[in-house]
């Protein structure tokens, strides 16, 4: 509402998630997972705390990748049991730099009243940077949130971080037939052979769930009474050689 401020959006290539811990219970199993995600409401949820900047995501990266926007995940509807409670208290982790920026924190506590709702205790923790990336990689959580942005374009640029067994942050989970997917794709050079090989692991994963597309991100930028024209690309940087000021009178 302030007096000579243009507040305009645009979709950019970032994605956020929800990512379970594989290597523990009760997320460890595949059915503990469907379980969750087809209890949170994913859809409502994310429109309740993120309204108007929050695209409903079905791809698990940004769907400006345009040639592998294939559109396959869905939530899972079959009726699941709620998992065993595991002897101690679910971890929410999230990283302190997010909850300040994006709606992580209510999120997390959406999430928190499914578990309870279900008996399963849980606890929300908000982390500084080198004690979330710590607790992270030695798998001191059961449920995480982070943002990534699809610099390149390219799904094998979010394969080899999250998803490939020897990815610097997978969240422990390992399929072979992934694997081998991901890396045929990476070497393949036919378009049309490429892209059934990144679709067969978009298939896995909406079978599997390691993690989990929560939406792609709508930024907000603003820019005052003086300037005309300035747009931002998909990846936050405003262009300034389409910006112009305004002339006076």
């Amino acid at each position: 509402n302030a007096p000579g401020v243009s507040l305009k959006s645009r979709e950019v290539a970032t994605t956020h998630y929800l990512i379970f811990n594989c290597q523990r219970a009760p997320f460890s199993n595949r059915q503990a997972r469907r379980w969750l995600l087809g209890r949170m409401g994913r859809l409502e949820l994310v429109q309740r705390v993120a309204g108007s900047v929050a695209i409903p995501a079905r791809n698990t990266y940004s769907r400006l990748a345009r040639d592998y926007d294939f559109g396959l995940l869905r939530i899972p509807q079959e009726p699941i049991d709620p998992p065993a409670a595991p002897g101690r208290s679910i971890v929410i982790l999230l990283h302190n730099t997010t909850v300040q920026r994006w709606p992580y924190l209510d999120l997390a506590q959406a999430i928190h009243q499914v578990l309870a709702q279900a008996g399963l205790a849980a606890e929300i923790q908000v982390a500084e940077t080198g004690l979330y990336y710590q607790a992270y990689q030695k798998g001191a959580f059961d449920l995480a949130m982070t943002p990534n942005t699809l610099m390149t374009g390219d799904p094998d640029f979010f394969y080899s971080y999250y998803l490939a067994s020897d990815a610097p942050s997978n969240p422990g989970w390992r399929n072979s037939r992934a694997d081998r997917l991901i890396a045929a794709a990476r070497r393949e050079m036919n378009p049309r052979k490429r892209r059934e090989l990144i679709r067969g692991v978009e298939e896995i994963v909406n079978q599997e769930t390691p993690l989990w597309p929560l939406f792609h991100e709508r930024a907000l930028y603003a820019y005052g009474s003086g300037v005309k024209e300035l747009t931002m690309d998909y990846f936050f940087r405003p262009d300034l050689l389409a910006a112009r000021p305004v002339e006076k009178d």
